[in-house]
């Protein structure tokens, strides 16, 4: 028994490793029994899956559902196994891809009675991958199967409209060309996916839309994912959006001789939808082929651009990742010699884009990836793998200490400031090195070996090679990400609460909801490794709403023994990107009778800086139903006075890193004392966190601070000991 208990535990450890899990699937009764690991996997709560075929079917994408079913159904009596690949519709949004294999059970009438198998989840790296070679495959059909630069051009616009819906998924995809005088834009082709029919459409002028047309000028692509209050195409809501159902708009610009002179646009209807790096990519190339037709150019010709933009990085001009995988993939199958393969990540580009703009971010990467490929040793080759991520192939590395240099380097090459439009730029890059064929066989293993010793470079000296005996990290990463899923579904994200001073009374009169997170097999995890994960897999919405609902359903309770408190929740700069969700927040904030007032949303300076006017339309929307803001962490970020005038700031919160130093900091101590000042004059309320001491506090008093929190007066604690401090008077 000892022996089959280890073997099951040694399973389920494997399966859950490698994200799959095994199922038995009774056709006849359309029951599913699903193991532990799957049902959470698949988003159901740990032992409340019902069993039932259709509880499962209801979360598939329809045209996989019916795939599935038709494919066990229909069966030919000699076919024993079933392979296929399904995707999941998670409730938080994403979509995830499955891989199925099961063996097919048949009564003694040859019916299909039962599947029994695996599914495991196909990793997102290879989902993109995949899209990316589809992407690809759909603009060489257009020129190698359907010839369309044989075609008349309204014919040819037919076929690339339909190819793009199809190849994006998404319901219209239309070609639009300016006029001469620049002025209106005129519709030549609208293709609607689920009518299968090309139909008239309308024209615009750019009188009646100015700011939409102002920004097809100045832009490559608009990538919009949620149009009707985007404020590049709000105003075409009331006449067209708002009519069609139309969500997201993906706008790729036709240019000849770089003008605008027309644009493709692909329009999500129903819910919205967040557009890929590469399906941006995949639109400017479909704009490109346009080009290429009004300019006459031969087919040749054409396949040739197709070719490069499929392998190329549009931004950096570097091979990307699809041409990188195919060299390695030669590589291997060519030649036994050994190489390394390098993966570079930077460690400060997001805080450069949330503060500065992508555009000195993109101005960033174009000169690193010139820079790099002046490093290259001979027969060594350069990738843009996406975003920050650059990937190198280094022939004959050597040993590691000279493969150690060349990576010492390479990290100096990153370091060395950059000057873009007279902001200089200074960043830091991780490296992680896997040796093929010691590390791996298969550019696969190469790949993931190399991305886990990545991972150990960036908490240890930036620069790693592949170590088999701390691989063990990268399972509980993947781990932690999808049993996130699962605790933010079922509310196991618990919420503490940390007291807030009012300074002049001496009294608690608000608090902040902080998250916590207490994992079955890791124990407690950090808001700093949880938080971003959230982020990472589109999480972060349902679980800052859950912190509000869980914050505003706590209040009610203080509510009824007396305790009128404010309420401040955390709200990711992803948030501020997001339009539409004040509805749902205001209608919760009602069922729990929790006036908007008494909610405050803290958020920190570099939210405002990459998008501003998005940032500023959705604060001003919640604003307006009456609920106030903090902005938090202030002076920490790249603080502008003109965006904290334009805010509906109520509260500014200076950062503990200058209050906990400014007894023994003389300059600190200024700043802590200005910030007050300014506060004072904006007429805002100003909190100080990191009160630790009795002197602090005595000190923030004399400058007349509003508000203190810190672990002098609490840390954040359970919600049940919150009325404990409320008639506490705390003083110096």
């Amino acid at each position: 028994m000892a022996n089959i208990s280890q073997d099951n535990a040694f399973l389920n450890a494997a399966l859950t490793a490698t994200h799959a899990g095994v199922f038995e699937w009774h056709v006849q009764d359309r029951t599913i029994l699903l193991s532990p690991n799957l049902e959470t996997l698949l988003g159901f709560p740990a032992g409340r899956f019902d069993g039932r075929i259709d509880s499962l079917l209801d979360i598939l994408n329809p045209h996989d559902r019916d795939q599935i079913l038709a494919e066990v159904r229909s069966a030919p009596a000699s076919q024993t196994l079933i392979e296929t690949e399904i995707r999941i519709n998670g409730t938080s949004g994403q979509t995830r891809w499955f891989s199925i294999r099961g063996e097919l059970q048949r009564d003694a009438s040859g019916t299909p009675v039962a599947v029994i198998g695996m599914a495991q989840e196909v990793p997102p790296v290879v989902v993109s991958e995949r899209r990316m070679r589809a992407q690809q495959s759909a603009l060489f059909d257009l020129l190698a199967e359907e010839r369309i630069d044989t075609l008349p051009l309204d014919e040819a616009f037919q076929r690339i409209t339909e190819k793009a819906a199809h190849t994006l998924y998404v319901e219209r995809v239309s070609i639009w060309l300016f006029s001469d005088d620049m002025q209106t834009l005129q519709c030549h082709d609208l293709y609607l996916k689920s009518r299968a029919d090309h139909i008239q459409c309308i024209s615009l002028k750019a009188s009646e839309y100015p700011r939409y047309f102002e920004a097809l000028s100045k832009s490559r692509a608009l990538a919009v994912s949620y149009a009707p209050t985007d404020h590049r195409t709000q105003e075409l809501n009331e006449k067209y959006l708002k009519y069609l159902g139309i969500s997201s708009m993906l706008e790729a610009t036709i240019r000849r001789r770089g003008e605008t002179i027309g644009v493709v646009c692909h329009e999500q209807v129903g819910p919205s939808r967040s557009w890929t790096l590469d399906e941006q990519h995949f639109a400017a190339s479909v704009a490109d082929v346009v080009t290429l037709l009004l300019e006459g150019h031969e087919r040749e010709e054409l396949l040739k651009h197709i070719e490069y933009q499929a392998m190329h990085d549009r931004l950096t001009g570097l091979p990307n990742r699809l041409w990188f995988r195919k060299l390695l993939e030669d590589r291997i199958r060519q030649s036994s010699r050994p190489f390394a393969l390098i993966l570079a990540d930077l460690d400060q580009f997001k805080e450069i884009n949330d503060t500065l703009g992508h555009e000195l971010g993109d101005q960033l990467l174009i000169e690193l990836g010139q820079r790099l490929t002046g490093l290259l040793p001979i027969g060594s080759a350069l990738a843009r793998l996406g975003g920050d991520e650059f990937g190198l192939l280094i022939e004959d590395p050597g040993a590691p200490n000279r493969l150690a240099d060349f990576a010492a380097s390479l990290r100096q090459a990153f370091a060395r400031p950059v000057v873009c439009r007279g902001v200089r730029l200074a960043v830091q890059a991780s490296l992680g090195a896997s040796l093929f064929p010691e590390h791996g066989a298969d550019v696969s293993t190469l790949m993931r070996r190399a991305d886990v010793a990545l991972y150990h470079a960036k908490t240890n000296d930036r620069y790693r090679i592949y170590d088999p005996s701390r691989d063990r990290h990268t399972p509980r990463r993947l781990t932690l990400m999808h049993d996130l899923i699962r605790a933010v579904e079922q509310g196991d994200i618990q919420a503490v609460f940390q007291p807030k001073l009012d300074i002049r009374s001496n009294k608690v009169v608000g608090v902040e909801a902080l998250a916590r997170w207490k994992h079955p097999e890791f124990g407690a995890i950090s808001p700093d490794e949880f938080i971003p994960l959230a982020e990472l897999s589109d999480l972060i919405r349902p679980l800052t709403l859950h912190m509000i609902r869980t914050a505003s359903m706590q209040r009610r309770k203080w509510m009824k023994d007396g305790h009128d408190l404010h309420v401040a929740v955390n709200l990711s700069p992803r948030m501020l990107m997001e339009q539409g969700w004040s509805d749902e927040l205001v209608s919760m904030l009602k069922a729990f009778d929790m006036p908007p007032g008494m909610l405050e949303l803290e958020v920190t300076e570099t939210a405002f800086i990459n998008d501003p006017e998005r940032a500023l339309s959705v604060m001003q929307e919640l604003s307006g139903h009456g609920i106030s803001f903090a902005l938090d962490d202030f002076g920490v970020g790249f603080s502008s006075l003109t965006h904290l005038s334009r805010m509906p700031i109520h509260t500014l919160k200076i950062d503990k890193s200058f209050v906990q130093q400014m007894a023994s900091d003389p300059r600190l101590n200024a700043i802590v004392h200005s910030t007050i000042q300014l506060g004072e004059n904006l007429g805002l309320q100003v909190v100080a966190e990191g009160v630790e001491n009795a002197g602090l506090l005595m000190r923030l008093r004399e400058m007349r601070c509003h508000m203190a929190q810190g672990y002098h007066f609490s840390p954040a604690i359970e919600a049940d000991r919150i009325p404990l401090y409320m008639n506490q008077a705390f003083t110096d």
